[in-house]
């Protein structure tokens, strides 16, 4: 009892309040970092920082979350990573002082499959904030079980929440998945709704095969969910996230119903094939609590260029507040290709940044976009996190090494007036 009553008296005569350091990282790194022409950014020199790990239960590194909070006012920098070898896979957790040199727990993986759960066959695109009211970690991620393989139809797939008091131990929550993706498929309904009223070049073909349809029709849901992006706790305290998707009447308009139409009025087996597929742009999620979205579905918050770089939609995204902005560093892709078994893959990947004034409700593009930092002619960037530390935002982007994926450190200085000139 003497030690406690001596630091209480300690606290009462002197109040310590550390400065929040503003280190340039390059100073206390192995490597310095090089400005990076035409942005705000600069690249660590010995870039990867972070390519997995020799642990035995991972193999290459996949998705990866990053926290930044501070001891003591000093950066500690942790990530969760995704490590698979064959089928399986597993969740690491790494801490480090310096966003170069990592020490793994020895718990690891802290985070597994669980056969016959509702994530049993994938764990991805996780990100991981720190709820200061409930004094706990809080991981949203990306999930799905294919139950029977050959039948899509018992699939489960969407969002879920899991917590934890140290990063460690997590605990998933019991509503899971708390954004079930299936409630927003497609009903075989609305396509032939769509057909008949609208693409139909007589909607008599609709009566002669008997489909059954309506004339004033709603569509079942306006948007299909693509994968989650990212989750930020609000001002005052809530939780605020941000989900790609595709506009559901944009997917009906990219079917090729000509084609379809034809094989119809001649009697063959028809079937309706995608002929431009509908790009994945950013929608807002609100929650109140872990359990309780709602999902803003009436328009996105941000959509790429037509045409342009992240014309067909965004695969990651992370959000930070600096000076009463919020920055959005995104990759939006280019185009679709079909990847095998009936499913498309996004490709060519570079990165954006966008810019919220009121909250992250709305958003603006800049105009720099894309930012020069993928490092292959293939634009292959799969992963982007961001975390704020002085007057710099430190970003890290998995790309592809000559030893395959791995993990790239940069930092962005919001502060900074004019962009780096070119070397001469």
């Amino acid at each position: 009892m003497l030690g406690l009553a001596l630091l209480v008296s300690c606290a009462q005569d002197y109040d310590i309040v550390p400065e929040r350091p503003d280190v340039n990282p390059g100073e206390v790194t192995a490597c310095p970092f090089s400005p990076v022409a035409g942005t705000r950014f600069s690249a660590y020199d010995c870039n990867p920082v972070f390519s997995g790990t020799d642990e035995g239960w991972g193999g290459s590194v996949g998705a990866v979350g990053y926290l930044v909070t501070e001891v003591l006012a000093h950066p500690f920098i942790q990530i969760w990573y995704i490590g698979a070898s064959g089928n399986d896979y597993g969740m690491g957790y790494a801490i480090s002082a310096n966003g170069t040199d990592w020490e793994t727990n020895p718990s690891n993986p802290v985070f597994t499959r669980e056969p016959g759960a509702w994530d049993e066959d994938s764990v991805s695109a996780q990100v991981v904030v720190w709820d200061p009211i409930d004094q706990q970690y809080v991981m949203a991620y990306q999930g799905y079980s294919l139950n029977v393989p050959s039948d899509s139809s018992d699939d489960l797939w969407g969002i879920g929440v899991t917590t934890s008091p140290d990063g460690v131990v997590w605990q998933k929550h019991p509503a899971n998945p708390v954004i079930d993706f299936g409630d927003y498929g497609l009903q075989v309904y609305d396509y032939w709704n769509y057909f008949c009223n609208e693409r139909a070049s007589d909607p008599v073909i609709c009566d002669l095969i008997g489909w059954s349809y309506t004339t004033d029709y709603t569509l079942s849901s306006s948007i299909q969910p693509c994968w989650p992006l990212t989750m930020t706790i609000t001002d005052r305290g809530g939780f605020r996230g941000y989900l790609a998707a595709q506009d559901t009447l944009e997917i009906l308009e990219g079917l090729d119903w000509e084609s379809f139409e034809e094989a119809l009025w001649a009697g063959e087996t028809a079937y309706v094939e995608t002929d431009e597929y509908a790009a994945c742009n950013i929608y807002r999620m609100d929650g109140i609590a872990l359990d309780g979205w709602l999902l803003w579905e009436d328009q996105p918050v941000l959509s790429g260029t037509p045409g342009g770089p992240d014309g067909k939609g965004v695969t990651g995204a992370a959000v930070v507040g600096y000076g009463g902005v919020r920055y959005m560093f995104y990759l939006g892709f280019e185009e679709w290709i079909p990847s095998g078994n009936g499913l498309i893959s996004a490709t060519h990947s570079t990165l954006h940044i966008a810019r919220s004034y009121d909250e992250g409700i709305s958003w603006e593009l800049d105009p720099g976009n894309p930012v020069p930092l993928h490092r292959t002619e293939d634009r292959e960037l799969w992963g982007v996190g961001a975390q704020v530390v002085g007057t710099r935002i430190y970003v890290w982007l998995t790309d592809r090494y000559d030893g395959g994926r791995a993990v790239g450190y940069f930092f962005y200085e919001p502060d900074l007036v004019d962009v780096h000139p070119a070397s001469e």
